[in-house]
């Protein structure tokens, strides 16, 4: 708990969009959650929250300029649909969650890190 409060603590210091990385960090929790025996309907919830998310990831990456990032959020927004699902074994989908999950918390540190490094962001602090 104390270092969720140091997180959001840094995210406030710096104006970084905190809803963006907040809900790719919630997608790879639930995504890591369905690593283990967990019933059809967490994964059915999953991979709806999965696929709304990824269509608003993309949506805003595509406004912000960044096209490999939002091809990738069309990607798995694809993978993931839930009118139309693909059907693998069960290891195949683990091993899918899996790698999401961290590409999505890769992808969330990455960003940070260049947000802060790259001075894009000043501290509220700072003058």
């Amino acid at each position: 708990m104390n270092i969720a409060l140091k997180v959001l603590r840094f995210l406030r210091r710096y104006d970084i969009p905190q809803i963006l990385i907040g809900v790719k960090i919630l997608l790879a929790l639930l995504l890591i959650g369905c690593l283990f025996n967990v019933s059809r309907d967490y994964l059915r919830i999953v991979r709806y929250l999965v696929f709304v998310m990824s269509i608003w990831v993309a949506y805003v990456e595509f406004s912000k300029g960044g096209f490999v990032a939002g091809a990738a959020s069309v990607i798995t927004a694809i993978v993931l649909n839930p009118v139309i699902p693909f059907f693998l074994p069960q290891y195949q989908w683990k091993l899918f969650y899996a790698l999401l999950a961290v590409a999505l918390i890769v992808w969330s540190v990455f960003e940070l890190y260049v947000a802060v490094t790259t001075k894009k962001v000043t501290s509220r602090y700072e003058e």
